[in-house]
């Protein structure tokens, strides 16, 4: 059997972590350069390293101190103007403990479901289903190449885009903002749509940066103006962008924006937003991740009886729509389903009773999605919005199918 060198690692004991540091070493060291923080007096200057002046979790050769200070992750930046802290977090939930499901007896559940059940028959309109696609994906869509994780959400983006077409988004001199952007997909194919269109812009945010983005692919289209901004939502302040003041028209088109997200992005765009907002198409998603503070919708939820403390259980109950359940018997033990659907997180397991059946959890998920979505669609509409929500795809392409289609008159024409 052929011998390999034994590969020496750190023995700094990272209490943290409960183990060794894992960092190779050189030979005939006992540290790493990060824990090994040597004293002036042992003669190696070259090699000393020092707690970094920005954040004591780290170290830096002290030569290199001022090259690392300009470079570090944690120094002190200059927001720019746009980055207001907390501009759209909606207002503070000074409760310092929230209900989950598994803080429920299933009597209080049943009460819960049941109240459910008659908000969503008296609130909810029928959903329109509308399942549509785009000439400029069509192509695409056959390429024998692409898998279903591809093709569904090609599938998703072109009915987006036939949806926002029909709905007379697509005008010159429109600015199209993708919140979450992600690598910008949207937005490459709005921007493929309008590319012989004049005066048009596109405005890409999120808070990470992102590998192989669309952007680059966007060169295509030369008179099409880009932007992107790396920013949280929730601190961002869309009538200081420079790229929007002059805009004839402002239309959002974002696809899967993950719970509080949403609202992050309604609050943008009404409340601090110039006056030319004239398009919505946003899909929901993870609504298990909203929040009473953030919730655009609260005056419509108070309408219907419900407490912030039952908003947080019916952000657990959306989980039901989309999750696998297994043996109904018992739902703290309900395994992924053979399709892959994941089974509930613990803090939204609890006492099912065992008379509701998996698909009856299934309807019961998504009337409260359902009813989650009107709330929004309430917060447009009192702020002079026509909107509709839409089952844009099948739900066999997505569980998270539902989109809202808003729209406004133009206060600048």
């Amino acid at each position: 059997m052929e011998k390999h060198d034994v590969v020496a690692h750190c023995q700094y004991f990272v209490k943290r972590k409960n183990r060794y540091c894992k960092m190779t070493i050189r030979e005939g060291q006992e540290f790493c350069g990060e824990h090994k923080i040597l004293n002036e007096d042992e003669g190696n200057e070259g090699l000393k390293r020092i707690v970094c002046p920005n954040d004591n979790k780290h170290t830096v050769y002290a030569h290199k101190l001022n090259q690392h200070l300009k470079i570090c992750n944690s120094r002190k930046r200059v927001e720019p103007p746009y980055i207001v802290a907390n501009i759209n977090r909606g207002e503070l939930d000074e409760r310092t403990e929230h209900k989950t499901l598994s803080d429920l007896t299933p009597q209080e559940l049943a009460c819960l479901t049941k109240k459910v059940s008659l908000v969503y028959d008296k609130c909810v309109p029928p959903i329109r289903k509308e399942v549509l696609d785009h000439e400029i994906l069509r192509e695409e869509l056959k390429n024998p190449e692409y898998g279903p994780k591809k093709l569904k959400h090609l599938v998703q983006n072109a009915s987006l885009l036939r949806h926002a077409e029909i709905a007379g988004f697509f005008d010159d001199g429109t600015v199209f903002i993708e919140f979450g952007a992600g690598r910008g997909q949207v937005s490459y194919y709005v921007a493929q749509k309008m590319k012989d269109s004049q005066n048009c812009a596109m405005l890409l945010i999120d808070r990470a940066n992102q590998k192989h983005k669309f952007d680059n692919k966007m060169k295509d289209f030369p008179i099409i103006e880009k932007q992107r901004i790396r920013a949280d939502i929730a601190d961002l302040c869309l009538s200081k962008i420079n790229i929007l003041e002059a805009a004839k028209r402002i239309v959002t088109v974002s696809k899967h924006l993950c719970g509080s997200a949403t609202d992050y992005t309604l609050r943008c765009m009404i409340e601090h937003a110039l006056p030319t907002y004239t398009g919505i198409l946003i899909s929901f998603c993870c609504h298990h991740r909203c929040d009473w503070g953030s919730y655009t919708g609260k005056k419509f939820m108070i309408e219907q009886g419900f407490t912030p403390e039952e908003f947080d259980v019916l952000c657990g109950l959306t989980s039901w729509a989309i999750c696998g359940f297994g043996n109904s018997q018992d739902c703290s033990e309900s395994p992924s389903t053979a399709d892959g659907i994941k089974k509930l997180p613990t803090r939204w397991q609890n006492p099912c009773p065992s008379h509701i059946t998996d698909n009856e959890k299934k309807l019961i998920g998504r009337k409260a999605k359902l009813i989650m979505n009107v709330g929004r669609q309430s917060y447009l509409e009192e702020r002079g919005f026509t909107c509709e929500l839409l089952e844009y795809v099948n739900e066999t392409t997505s569980p998270e199918n539902i989109c809202i289609l808003a729209k406004k008159e133009n206060s600048r024409n």
